[in-house]
């Protein structure tokens, strides 16, 4: 699992330590958001959008992409869209591995996306699927 949760914990125990469920047994917001095939369906705001400029002044795009689904693919998409933007070198030191160097440090734009993902507005609402 990419979580690291021993496959020892069964599905039923990860949702109640989560509480992802309501105590008439509905799934919460979070529940959708990290197991629904598409949340953006209940929530419009459950989406990345990831855009790129040509220059500074924001008036040209290049690119517009929108990625849906759990947090996790949201997240999987964005990394992968940003890193095929950026501009990469690799230094060769010895007979070693050769290691990246992002323009952008790798933990800052992964930083960046787990923000966004953890605090966009939601809605506060429990959700009722059909």
């Amino acid at each position: 699992m990419e979580a690291g949760i021993s496959k020892a914990i069964g599905q039923g125990q990860i949702i109640q330590n989560l509480k992802l469920l309501t105590t008439d047994g509905k799934v919460k917001n979070g529940g959708v958001l990290l197991f629904g095939k598409s949340p953006e369906q209940f929530m419009e705001t459950a989406v990345i959008r990831c855009i790129k400029f040509d220059g500074t002044s924001k008036t040209h795009i290049v690119d517009d992409k929108m990625f849906g689904g759990p947090l996790i693919r949201q997240y999987q998409q964005a990394m992968q869209w940003l890193k095929e933007k950026l501009d990469i070198c690799y230094e060769i030191e010895g007979s070693g591995p050769r290691r990246e160097i992002w323009e952008i440090p790798e933990t800052a734009f992964k930083e960046i996306i787990i923000n966004s993902l953890s605090h966009r507005d939601y809605y506060d609402k429990e959700l009722a699927l059909p």
